[in-house]
């Protein structure tokens, strides 16, 4: 604008220059410096320097990155990333799971590290997260560690085992269980006290427990030359005789065994929490059972001492062994639903400790881990029926003691028969 003046007073100041100037203007160089000179000082304008002030500029805060990645919630995905691979590593080595549950639960274990590590890079997240995912990777350390704790078990008691050839997974078969009548550790012979059989179909699901009286009158194959003695006495001889004359008996193969005594039955049920028994009758167990115990008809909750006690009175029964047997059989069932139970986690170290200390078995490692998952396959879904063996009472000459005759069960051949049927049946495929 001030510019604009300038030229405009440069304009007036020519219009008033003489005509004789004006020509010899014409004529001549026009001289800038010489018109301005002649102008009057009032057309000049200083020009204002002074500097102009601006408003300050005010510098704001850096806005926070929420792309950032937060290290300590960073550490606690990498710190859940190992501990799931080891519990994995742990479940997939101990292969005790069905796989339609294993193969879920594998996924799950997996995909969670994962959204935990893409919600780590949001730096708003809160800090549940973070806490949780840190007791889920103790939990996953802690699982990581039972699990081959319990393979290490299974292999201690499978160890230098020479077991048949079969699936136990997809094939049937028969297991032997012994009661021998000692506590501590189990010792190489001893008399059976609970004579068991378990016929296992995995396909069908269906479980059937054959109770043989301790009494029975039987031969024993390869040892008594042909005279009979009671079953209970076969154990002197070696738990392969008391199978072979339970074989014999019911004329179907007995492949597998397991052997308990009096401690490894009060120690299981006690790791379990203790195991409920439904009584068909009301009874005072004696102290020759190993505790006074009252019994009521119906359910009961039995501790290990307590569940030793129902499983071995006899006395106070008209038939006797006959319902000791029965008792025997809902002790056994009992176990295997409270092994179903999530008290069994709490209890696992000494479960563990109790297999392996007073358990003897003959399966394979492979085996006792595939029967171990095909009873764990159909959970809630096992069939079991219970079958007792009857007879009458004697008094015979038995092997094992020559000299005088002793208090018998003489077999009933129908209750035999019936027993093979059913034996027969339960092993057929569905």
């Amino acid at each position: 604008m001030q510019n604009t003046n300038d030229l405009n007073s440069l304009e007036d100041a020519l219009n008033h220059l003489p005509d004789e100037t004006k020509d010899s203007t014409l004529e001549t160089e026009f001289d800038l410096d010489d018109a301005l000179a002649e102008l009057p000082r009032e057309h000049f304008q200083p020009a204002d320097l002074t500097p102009v002030k601006r408003a300050p500029v005010r510098k704001s805060s850096p806005k926070p990155n929420h792309q950032s990645k937060p290290r300590g919630k960073m550490l606690i995905s990498k710190i859940l990333t190992i501990a799931s691979g080891l519990f994995i590593i742990a479940l997939l080595i101990l292969n005790i799971i069905p796989y339609k549950f294993l193969i879920p639960l594998i996924l799950i274990i997996i995909l969670y590290p994962v959204y935990v590590h893409v919600s780590c890079r949001k730096y708003r997240r809160k800090g549940g997260l973070k806490a949780f995912s840190l007791l889920l990777a103790c939990l996953y350390l802690v699982g990581a560690f039972y699990a081959i704790k319990f393979f290490m078990v299974i292999g201690d008691i499978t160890k230098d085992n020479i077991a048949p050839d079969i699936n136990v997974a997809s094939e049937s078969y028969t297991m032997y269980i012994s009661g021998i009548d000692t506590y501590g550790e189990i010792s190489a012979s001893s008399r059976s006290d609970v004579n068991m059989l378990m016929v296992m179909n995995p396909n069908s699901h269906h479980m059937l427990l054959v109770n043989t009286p301790r009494d029975y009158y039987v031969d024993l194959p390869g040892i008594s030359g042909g005279q009979y003695d009671k079953l209970t006495h076969a154990g002197n001889y070696g738990v392969e005789a008391s199978m072979a004359a339970l074989s014999q008996l019911y004329d179907e193969p007995v492949e597998f065994y397991t052997r308990l005594n009096f401690s490894s039955l009060i120690d299981i049920v006690d790791a379990l929490g203790g195991i409920t028994v439904e009584s068909e009758l009301s009874f005072t167990t004696g102290e020759d059972s190993g505790a006074i115990v009252d019994i009521i008809e119906g359910k009961n909750h039995l501790d290990g001492i307590e569940a030793l006690a129902f499983s071995r009175e006899r006395q106070a029964f008209e038939d006797g062994d006959n319902q000791r047997g029965k008792n025997q059989q809902l002790v056994i069932n009992g176990i295997f639903k409270r092994v179903l139970s999530p008290r069994v986690i709490l209890g696992a170290n000494q479960i563990l400790n109790t297999i392996g200390q007073n358990t003897e078995i003959n399966m394979s490692r492979s085996q006792v881990q595939g029967f171990i998952r095909s009873y764990l396959d159909g959970a809630f879904q096992w069939n079991t029926d219970s079958v007792s063996a009857t007879g009458y009472g004697s008094t015979e000459y038995c092997f094992s003691a020559p000299d005088q005759p002793l208090s018998v069960v003489i077999p009933d051949p129908d209750s035999v028969t019936g027993i093979t049927q059913l034996i027969n049946s339960t092993k057929e495929v569905l």
